[in-house]
């Protein structure tokens, strides 16, 4: 690959997929009171302002959960975008999903948006 060409195939789902479980791991702990937005990342900073101005109401129970990703994988791709679809078990309750929506920006992958699958 040369330098500076953006990766291809196998490598950019790899890094998608890479930048989707780190924002997930930050998210999470901000989720339940054990973080700040802007420890998030890598997250687009319009995300990240979004999230600040709606913080979490945490609940003493919501602080002592612990959300483990079971499953992370890439649900659809192009160059520029990705969708990944994150499988959430928390301590007690079913599993759930979560979409973490990315974008290709200055040759990293951003999450852009999340939501509900």
């Amino acid at each position: 690959m040369a330098t500076g060409q953006p990766s291809r195939g196998p490598h950019r789902a790899k890094r998608a997929k890479t930048a989707a479980r780190a924002f997930l791991s930050g998210y999470l702990a901000w989720l339940h009171g054990r973080g700040t937005a802007r420890r998030i990342g890598p997250a687009a900073p319009e995300l990240i302002r979004e999230l600040r101005r709606r913080p979490p109401r945490v609940t003493p129970a919501m602080q002592d959960a612990r959300t483990r990703i079971v499953r992370l994988r890439i649900g659809s791709m192009t160059r520029a975008s990705a969708r990944a679809v994150a499988t959430l078990k928390d301590s007690a309750g079913p599993p759930y999903r979560l979409l973490v929506y990315l974008e290709r920006r200055h040759h990293r992958w951003l999450i852009t948006r999340i939501g509900d699958a």
